[in-house]
C-alpha cells in the first residue's frame, strides 16, 4: 500500500489508542481494522484525506538509532483521531542534505540514499543503494543522479529507465520508484529517516 497526495506531519492526541485499517477489495465501504495501533504522542507522515480517512505512514520511535527501525507501517487512520498539520510544500536546499536510511525488521528490505549539493546551483546530487531478495538470492540496485527540487519534491532519473520520486516531509523522506532501479524485489520505495552523524 502507498499513500498519494500532499504530505503532512500528524500526531496522535489524547489518551486513546488509534487503530490502523486496510482499504480496498474485501473491505467494502469501510476499511478493515488491523491489530496494529498507535498511542498518544506517536507521529505520522500522512496524506490523502478522503471521506474521513487519512492514509498514513508510521515509524517506530527508535528509527533514528543507527538508522534502523523496529516497525514501519502504512494504513488508513480515522481523520478525527489525529491532530493534522499543514501540508508541507516547500523547504530549503540544505534541509535535503545528509544520509537517509530505510530499514524494517526484515533483513531483506533496506535502502540508503545520500543527498548533497549538486554541481549546478540549486540542484541536488544523489547516490543510492538498495537490497532485496528473490528466491533466497540477494539482489541489489543502485543509482547516481542529479536534479533540482520543485518545492519539497524531486525526481531523479538514472540509466535503464530508473526513476525515483522523493518528497521531503520534515525529518522524513517519502520515496517511490518505478521498479526499474535494480534486480528482483529491489525498490527504493519507503519512508526514510536521516542518519545521525
Amino acid at each position: 500500500m502507498t499513500c498519494p497526495g500532499t504530505f503532512s506531519r500528524m500526531k496522535v492526541p489524547g489518551q486513546v489508542k488509534v487503530y490502523l485499517y486496510d482499504g480496498g477489495e474485501g473491505c467494502a465501504e469501510t476499511p478493515c481494522r488491523r491489530d496494529e495501533f498507535l498511542v498518544p504522542g506517536n507521529e505520522l507522515v500522512a496524506s490523502h484525506v478522503t471521506d474521513g480517512w487519512v492514509c498514513a505512514f508510521y515509524v517506530a520511535p527508535d528509527m533514528a538509532k543507527n538508522g534502523r527501525v523496529a516497525r514501519q507501517s502504512v494504513g488508513w487512520v480515522a481523520a478525527q483521531s489525529l491532530d493534522i498539520g499543514e501540508p508541507i510544500r516547500s523547504t530549503t536546499l540544505q534541509n535535503w542534505f545528509g544520509k537517509w536510511s530505510y530499514r524494517t525488521k526484515w533483513v531483506d528490505e533496506n535502502a540508503d540514499i545520500e543527498l548533497r549539493a549538486g554541481k549546478v546551483a540549486g540542484s541536488l546530487a544523489a547516490t543510492g543503494y538498495a537490497l532485496g531478495y528473490g528466491g533466497n538470492v540477494p539482489h541489489t540496485g543502485s543509482f547516481e543522479a542529479s536534479a533540482s527540487p520543485k518545492g519539497n519534491r524531486i525526481l531523479f532519473k538514472y540509466k535503464g529507465g530508473c526513476q525515483i520520486h522523493i518528497i521531503l516531509v520534515g525529518d522524513w523522506l517519502v520515496a517511490g520508484d518505478n521498479l526499474k532501479c535494480g534486480g528482483m524485489n529491489v525498490t527504493f520505495g519507503g519512508l526514510y529517516r536521516r542518519v545521525p552523524e
